[in-house]
C-alpha cells in the first residue's frame, strides 16, 4: 500500500517513519475494529448576543485573531511575522530557523527554540543535531539525536550519529 495525497493546495503531509511496511496493528482479543469515543461538552462561558446575553465576548475573538494571521503569515512564507504573532509554534520557530540557515547563529536559535517547544517530527531533530554537530556544539547535538530517539526510537539515524558522537 503506498501513501499518496491528492494534488490539492497547501503544504504536502510528511509520512516520515512507515516507509515501505506500514505499520501493522493487533487488537486484543482478535477485534478489527476500536471505537473511540469522545465528549466534548462546553459550559458556553463566553457571552454572545444570540444566546441572550445582550454582548459578544470581545476578549475571546482578540485572543483568537493573532494565531489566525500567524499561520496565514506561516503559509505565505514569512515565518519571522508568524514567530512575532504566535511565539508558542514550534513550527513557525522551524520555518524561520530553515529560512536564515542552520549554519547561522540566528538560524540555528530558532531552531533550538523549535526543539525546546516540544512540537516536532524525528527527522528536524536529525537535522538540528547534524547542524550542531557541523558548529561544534556535541553535547547539543547529542540532546538532539537523544530528543529524536525519544520522538521515534526506531529511527536508525539517530542511534548511528550518536555512536559516531563517541
Amino acid at each position: 500500500m503506498e501513501l499518496v495525497d491528492q494534488d490539492i493546495p497547501g503544504p504536502r503531509r510528511d509520512y516520515v517513519g512507515y516507509g515501505r511496511h506500514l505499520p501493522k496493528v493487533v487488537w486484543p482479543n482478535g477485534a478489527s475494529v476500536a471505537v473511540n469515543i469522545i465528549v466534548n461538552y462546553e459550559e458556553g462561558s463566553e457571552y454572545s448576543k444570540p444566546a441572550g446575553d445582550g454582548r459578544n465576548d470581545l476578549v475571546g475573538l482578540l485572543l483568537a485573531v493573532p494565531p489566525l494571521f500567524a499561520d496565514v503569515a506561516y503559509h505565505s512564507g514569512d515565518p519571522a511575522r508568524a514567530v512575532a504573532l504566535d511565539p508558542l509554534q514550534a513550527r513557525y520557530h522551524q520555518a524561520l530557523g530553515e529560512q536564515r540557515g542552520s549554519s547561522s547563529p540566528q538560524g540555528l536559535a530558532e531552531l533550538r527554540r523549535a526543539r525546546d517547544l516540544g512540537d516536532y517530527d524525528y527527522s528536524f531533530l536529525i537535522e538540528l543535531g547534524d547542524a550542531e554537530r557541523k558548529d561544534g556544539h556535541r553535547a547539543e547535538a547529542r540532546r538532539a539525536y537523544q530528543a529524536a530517539l525519544n520522538v521515534y526510537p526506531f529511527d536508525p539515524m539517530a542511534p548511528q550519529r550518536l555512536r559516531d558522537l563517541g
